[in-house]
């Protein structure tokens, strides 16, 4: 469940509402020059106080050099010389050497204005509180004296690439007003200058080649939320941590050299995100004593780790917990009685000697667990009593044949490339709510089609329901489906009379030839489709195939999706008689053939219940794209 930090997009916006009061984006339907100016020279708000900052954001090609300068052009009578600061990278435009003139030519020009700037070889692009555009690239010590002459800086990102990494000084002068540093690609060997006080810094990213430490010795940073260290590749060890007593976010990533992390970080009491990965040479993880508000904890790609880190206190804030490809060859029992909490777990790449412990199925709020990428041919255990189970991942467990007891629970199940399975067995007998389902890349599943029934009986029970099932391999569904699966990407379903109340959805299914697919469909009422044809309805004869060596080839794909998720649309008609059925994008390149059938109601009493997916706390990985009164486009995630 890697993302990013909600508490750093939080932080962030804060620096930059305070910084920024006006951010405004050109709208994406004015067309025509004249109007978006109009629409644009408002913002700057022209003839009053202070600084105004309007920022053209768009593709290349799109016109927000020709809309800048036709700006330009209309406001600078206006302005004094020096008043309009215009700054990006990459191509050259009008007036450069007199805009750079204004500014960053003179180095020893101080700069009293400016609070923020952005410099982006990456993305092209340099934006200051002062201004819109200018085009210009510059070298590391260049960007280092513009820094140290904007007197009043409060927020400050560069990103360099890797071909500029050239050592230079860093810069003279930092504003002790600065709360947001960020430079990917930092130049210099020595971080802050004398004489700064970062006592107002919030957020510190860096990366670099030439850090050896981040600082000498100890420093007070007390309002320091966010330290990420990334691609430092001479970082031996990191600050003392004593220093910074509010710092919630901590991120070590490929710093190829660190060996310690300083034992400092063992009392700290505000850290709730610590990420260590691809530290190679780390080789241990100071003891957990007092991180009691830690959420989220991840050690991944750091093969001289040996130990699970020591516990001693109780983890009631840990949520999240990822170990993979480490030395820990024991999961010690710290985790079930301290971390009882936890809802996700993820144990990747355990040694071919280490069982996955059976202690796992204490922890009673567990909701995810990934033991893809192990070496184990089953658990030896059952997962049915983690009742709040809902994703199981078990993808690249290539001696994997049997799969454990799924507890009631599930709605996701992901094991593909699992080359030694061949049958998905009885261990979904008890789960009603078993939706999501991915067995591709590994070998064919024998009994994929009692699979699909078992599934669509759990399914058509609850209302607003739909289901997924990705298969490696042809199976009788696809052979057997009526209508028939037609080739290519598209087929027609005519509609019986009273169809939206003799049944409950429609079962689309797809053969790609490609041991990967995914569900990308478009729905459309026939009326609304130009030029359709007989031709398209063409049947697959799949005895023409020689199954011994092309089933291998393709992968299979069956949804099912429930009226119940229609219904609430713009596109729903129960009185259309035909609808077509297409792929889309990159399914439509590799479909070898494609069907539909409506699915009868239940009528059995008792059966149908008024509960629908969603109370099973389960996002929902089919999702309506868009809908219209003639068309509806329906998609699953791609990442189960």
């Amino acid at each position: 469940m890697r993302h990013e930090s909600k508490a750093i997009k939080e932080i962030v916006d804060t620096v930059l509402n305070t910084l920024f009061p006006l951010n405004s984006k050109v709208d994406e339907d004015l067309v025509g020059m004249k109007t978006r100016l109009q629409y644009l020279k408002p913002r700057l708000e022209i003839g009053s106080d202070g600084v105004r900052m309007v920022g053209i954001w768009g593709v290349g090609g799109g016109g927000k050099t020709t809309l800048a300068n036709s700006l330009y052009t209309e406001i600078s009578q206006h302005f004094q010389d020096g008043n309009i600061l215009i700054i990006q990278t990459n191509s050259r435009i009008w007036k450069q050497k007199e805009i750079d003139n204004m500014c960053f030519e003179d180095a020893t020009m101080e700069n009293n204005k400016i609070e923020a700037v952005k410099y982006d070889d990456f993305e092209d692009g340099i934006k200051t509180k002062s201004g819109i555009i200018t085009e210009r690239n510059y070298d590391a010590s260049q960007l280092c004296k513009i820094v140290s002459n904007i007197k009043k800086l409060r927020y400050l990102e560069v990103s360099l690439r890797c071909s500029t990494y050239v050592e230079v000084e860093g810069p003279a002068f930092l504003s002790n007003e600065l709360r947001y540093f960020s430079w990917h690609g930092y130049p210099a060997r020595s971080l802050f200058p004398d004489g700064f006080q970062p006592l107002k810094l919030v957020v510190l990213k860096l990366s670099g080649r030439f850090q050896e430490e981040v600082w000498k010795g100890w420093k007070h940073l007390p309002h320091l939320k966010v330290l990420q260290l990334r691609a430092m590749d001479k970082l031996l060890i990191t600050p003392n941590f004593d220093g910074l007593p509010s710092l919630q976010e901590l991120t070590l990533n490929l710093c190829p050299e660190l060996k310690e992390i300083h034992p400092s970080l063992e009392n700290h009491t505000t850290l709730q995100y610590v990420s260590v990965s691809y530290c190679r040479k780390l080789r241990m993880f100071p003891t957990i004593t007092h991180m009691k508000n830690l959420k989220n904890l991840s050690i991944e790609i750091c093969p001289k780790i040996l130990e699970f880190p020591k516990i001693h206190a109780n983890m009631e804030s840990l949520v999240e917990l990822a170990i993979d490809c480490t030395g820990i060859e024991v999961l010690p029992s710290s985790i079930r009685e301290r971390c009882t909490n936890l809802i996700s777990l993820k144990l990747w790449r355990w040694t071919r000697i280490i069982e996955i412990p059976s202690s796992i199925i204490e922890l009673s709020n567990l909701q995810e667990l990934d033991l893809s990428v192990n070496d184990f041919s089953r658990l030896g255990f059952s997962l049915s009593q983690l009742t709040q189970l809902k994703v199981l991942r078990m993808s690249d467990c290539e001696k994997l044949i049997e799969l454990p007891e799924l507890p009631s629970s599930l709605t996701t199940l992901s094991a593909n490339q699992c080359k030694s399975l061949t049958t998905f067995g009885d261990c979904h007998k008890n789960c009603r709510w078993l939706c999501n389902v991915s067995l591709q890349g590994g070998s064919i599943i024998n009994d994929g089609d009692r699979l699909l029934e078992s599934m669509l009986e759990a399914c058509m029970a609850i209302e607003n329901h739909y289901m997924i099932l990705q298969l490696r391999g042809i199976h009788q569904m696809e052979k057997g489906l009526t209508p028939q699966l037609v080739r290519g990407n598209r087929c027609r379903l005519q509609l019986p009379e009273n169809w939206c109340n003799e049944f409950s959805g429609f079962l689309m299914c797809g053969v790609t030839l490609n041991y990967y697919m995914t569900i990308d469909v478009r729905i459309s009422k026939n009326e609304e489709m130009n030029g359709m044809d007989s031709q398209h309805d063409v049947s697959v004869n799949w005895e023409d195939t020689d199954t011994d060596n092309t089933e291998y080839r393709y992968g299979s794909g069956v949804a099912y999706v429930s009226f119940g998720m229609l219904r609430q649309t713009a596109w729903w008609d129960q009185t259309s008689k035909a609808l077509t059925f297409e792929a889309r994008e990159t399914f439509r390149n590799d479909c070898r053939g494609f069907g539909v059938r409506l699915i009868e109601k239940k009528r059995k009493s008792g059966l149908t219940e008024t509960s629908t997916i969603y109370s099973s706390g389960h996002a929902p990985y089919l999702k309506i794209e868009h809908h219209s009164p003639s068309t509806i486009e329906i998609s699953a995630i791609r990442n189960m």
